[in-house]
């Protein structure tokens, strides 16, 4: 189909060799070959009168017009995408569809791992990709990478539906060997024994807790980091340190280790957890099927 002269089954084309900067992959991403992707690219640049990308070295570098390109094409491509599926009947029990969540390991743990089985039960035709949240989340989302986003409410993006998933609390937890706070945990002492923190991603983004203690003048010695929720109680057992973490994943770890739970000697805000989704889906059934699906879940209190 033409569209003001445009053939626009080239679109996709066009969106592929923007994204990743090479012919080979761009072929590869749109299953044909790499002659065809080349003849393409051709016809693109014709139509645009424009090279649009330029080789130096053994790498593309994308023209100011195919900069200016990048957003709206992939834009348009993911409304039709998003249409098409709007259009289509969602049967839970029929479909064959996989989601692609991006979440901390504690929000998998706490609410995904539960509905996760539960779809496994009502459409086994369902599969996930479960990602761990990055410096590039708002971006995977905006691009359509990913179908939803779960973050706490803080580092949400406003030019995107959402809704609340959860809301925790925070504990303090020690190992339960600790003879530093076997009478309990002062803001002294907080202050002075070491700490074991969270760290994200490439650019070490902070937890909220993390964020929220060092921008209210709370200062902590911090003697470990680690990159996952999920081994912080396991670092503070056999030593002194100490660490504030979600109260979900303190009651969950104090089953089953040799960890003492304390409530935080200052106030810190709840962890408000939203999940999000691109403004495209907001009508698509499958999204709106899930997303009811883990709102649900969210809400189920955890045993203490």
């Amino acid at each position: 189909m033409r569209f003001d002269g445009l053939n626009l089954n080239l679109l996709g084309a066009l969106d592929a060799l923007i994204e990743l900067k090479s012919v080979t992959l761009a072929a590869q991403r749109m299953h044909v070959s790499q002659s065809a992707m080349s003849a393409a690219l051709a016809q693109l640049r014709e139509y645009f009168n424009d090279p649009l990308c330029v080789a130096i070295g053994r790498r593309l570098v994308l023209t100011a017009k195919a900069e200016s390109l990048a957003a709206p094409v992939h834009d348009i491509l993911m409304r039709v995408r998003a249409t098409v599926q709007s259009a289509q009947a969602f049967n839970p029990a029929l479909v064959s569809r996989e989601f692609k969540i991006m979440a901390s390991d504690y929000v998998s743990s706490a609410v995904l791992s539960d509905a996760v089985r539960e779809v496994a039960r009502l459409a086994p035709g369902v599969t996930f990709q479960l990602m761990s949240v990055d410096e590039h989340a708002q971006e995977s989302l905006a691009k359509g990478d990913i179908d939803l986003l779960i973050v706490p409410a803080a580092f949400t993006a406003e030019q995107h539906p959402q809704a609340v998933l959860f809301e925790d609390d925070y504990a303090c937890i020690a190992w339960s060997g600790n003879r530093a706070v076997a009478e309990g945990l002062s803001i002294a002492q907080y202050a002075e024994l070491g700490h074991v923190a969270t760290r994200f991603g490439t650019s070490r983004t902070p937890s909220f807790e993390d964020w929220y203690i060092r921008h209210h003048g709370y200062r902590r010695r911090i003697e470990v980091t680690a990159d996952t929720f999920h081994l912080v109680p396991q670092l503070i057992i056999g030593t002194n340190r100490i660490a504030t973490v979600p109260s979900r994943l303190a009651r969950r770890y104090a089953a089953f280790l040799p960890i003492a739970l304390f409530t935080p000697p200052f106030a810190i805000p709840p962890l408000v957890e939203v999940i999000q989704w691109h403004t495209c889906q907001d009508m698509d059934a499958g999204n709106i099927w899930l997303r009811q699906l883990l709102l649900a879940a969210g809400q189920v209190t955890p045993e203490a």
